[in-house]
C-alpha cells in the first residue's frame, strides 16, 4: 500500500487494513481515513461527519483533540478550527 497524496486531500482506505499493513495498532474491521493539511498560508475548517470517530494530530502524532464520538461534538457532528501556531491573522466566523 502506497499513499502519495497532496497536502489538504483526505485519502479513505478502499480496503480493510490486514497483517501487511505498515500502520501501528490498526484495526481489521475500520475503514480509515487520514490527511495531511497544510497550515502555513491560513487557517482551516474541518468538517467532522456525524457518528464519526477520529483524532487530530500534530506533524508528531501528538494529540491535539478528539473528534466525532469521543470529542466535544459527542458524535454529532461539527466544526473545528486549525490554527497554526503562534497564529494572530483574522479568524472565520462560525461556532468551531
Amino acid at each position: 500500500m502506497s499513499i502519495s497524496e497532496k497536502d489538504n486531500t483526505v485519502v479513505i482506505f478502499s480496503e480493510l487494513m490486514d497483517a501487511k499493513s505498515l500502520f501501528l495498532t490498526v484495526n481489521v474491521d475500520t475503514v480509515y481515513h487520514m490527511a495531511v493539511v497544510d497550515l502555513t498560508e491560513k487557517p482551516m475548517v474541518v468538517e467532522q461527519p456525524p457518528k464519526g470517530l477520529g483524532t487530530i494530530k500534530d506533524m508528531w502524532f501528538s494529540w491535539i483533540i478528539d473528534i466525532g464520538f469521543p470529542g466535544p461534538d459527542r458524535g454529532e457532528g461539527g466544526k473545528y478550527l486549525l490554527l497554526p501556531p503562534g497564529y494572530n491573522g483574522p479568524l472565520p466566523d462560525g461556532g468551531f
